[in-house]
């Protein structure tokens, strides 16, 4: 699908601090923009898009943003993969954060996963 390509390279997208003076946009806020978009025309979301898009979050720092997505999906009928929350699990390793991994973990185990 060619939004998850899009929002795949999104997660790749790192600004430097000259490409920033450039574009105040960063990868995580493209992804988002195309995530609202494909909620409105379609296609619809799979769980690879999200996937995507948390780890665009997650890898742009902004494991507040990603956290709020996945609380929007937990509340949602959207079904949940461990694919949605691989991105966060490793996000929360990386800046040693295990208090909200911990918190994920539970919400896989709730979710069967």
């Amino acid at each position: 699908q060619v939004y998850n390509a899009a929002i795949s390279a999104c997660s790749r997208s790192k600004n430097n601090s000259a490409e920033k003076r450039v574009s105040r946009i960063d990868g995580w806020q493209v992804a988002l923009s195309i995530l609202q978009r494909m909620r409105r025309y379609g296609p619809s979301p799979n769980d690879q898009t999200y996937a995507n898009i948390l780890q665009a979050c997650a890898e742009s720092g902004q494991i507040n943003v990603a956290l709020s997505l996945l609380k929007e999906l937990q509340k949602s009928s959207f079904p949940l993969t461990s694919k949605i929350y691989l991105p966060l699990l490793k996000a929360c390793a990386n800046t040693r954060n295990v208090n909200v991994a911990q918190s994920l973990i539970e919400s896989m185990k709730e979710n069967s996963l």
